[in-house]
């Protein structure tokens, strides 16, 4: 159809919502299909993997557990969307003298992954830091890599700060000079962010292993970003470390990343076709 709202009345049905407003669609029965098919004549699918001889991906969780006291200040601020932040430093969860307002789901859930990364900005933009669980996980893939360059996806300003201080190898990804540094070997470690990893980037010369020290919401910049390595021209298996912080939203953003990749895989194998000579 013409409009988003006759095509969702005709092919979903509301699920959560709160009062007039729906935070989910969910597909009628049978209306999969029928958007397959009317789809089918006009949409030809074909990935990269059908005409490229790519090497294998392995995806490997690595995953973190925050101290007790760490999780009271997580699950307070989840329950009550407010975390008090006194002198620079995390302080007791019962003082509200100063806090950081969860006002809405986008920014309660920015707040809960940078906690799950291990700091998070206040109002002011102060950062306050939570734990180093992650960091220390970055090391330990370090130290496995033997001596690997690893390309290192970061969610916010104050990871790159983190990781920097604590890997002085570290460069961030910021110019082309950075990628032909990257590409020849010279970066033990780089620092980019998702969104900065789109279309273009040529980054598989430099290594074949990357680590996911924040996840995106975003599909499509998660699968572009695992493109820079993962592409013609690889000569490696690539190895893709996520590093998770369990029993946080991190586990909902990769279950949410697996969803829509198997939502999205679902209907390009609906839609597959080869083109064949004759």
């Amino acid at each position: 159809g013409k409009f988003i709202g006759s095509y969702r009345q005709q092919f979903f049905y509301a699920g959560a919502h709160r009062g007039h407003i729906v935070y989910e669609y969910k597909l009628r029965t049978g209306a999969k299909q029928r958007i397959d098919q009317r789809l089918s004549d006009i949409c030809l699918s074909m990935s990269k993997e059908d005409w490229l001889s790519l090497p294998p991906i392995i995806n490997n969780e690595v995953r973190v557990r925050m101290t007790t006291a760490e999780r009271k200040i997580y699950d307070k601020f989840q329950r009550d969307r407010v975390l008090p932040l006194l002198e620079n430093k995390l302080s007791s969860i019962d003082d509200m003298s100063s806090a950081v307002l969860g006002e809405t789901a986008a920014v309660l859930s920015g707040k809960l992954l940078q906690m799950a990364n291990g700091a998070v900005y206040d109002d002011d933009g102060n950062v306050f830091q939570l734990h180093d669980r992650k960091l220390d996980a970055l090391e330990e893939i370090v130290e496995s890599s033997q001596g690997t360059p690893l390309l290192v996806f970061y969610s916010y300003k104050h990871d790159v700060d983190r990781i920097k201080a604590k890997f002085p190898q570290a460069r961030e990804l910021t110019n082309s000079n950075d990628i032909e540094m990257w590409n020849k070997g010279e970066v033990p470690m780089l620092l980019c962010h998702p969104a900065s990893a789109g279309y273009g980037l040529n980054l598989q010369e430099g290594s074949h292993i990357m680590v996911w020290f924040g996840l995106p919401w975003s599909l499509e910049n998660y699968q572009q970003s695992i493109a820079r390595l993962h592409r013609q021209g690889q000569e490696h298996p690539v190895i893709c470390h996520h590093i998770i912080c369990e029993n946080t939203i991190d586990d909902r953003v990769l279950s949410v990343l697996h969803s829509k990749n198997a939502t999205q895989k679902s209907l390009l194998d609906a839609l597959k076709g080869y083109l064949k000579d004759g």
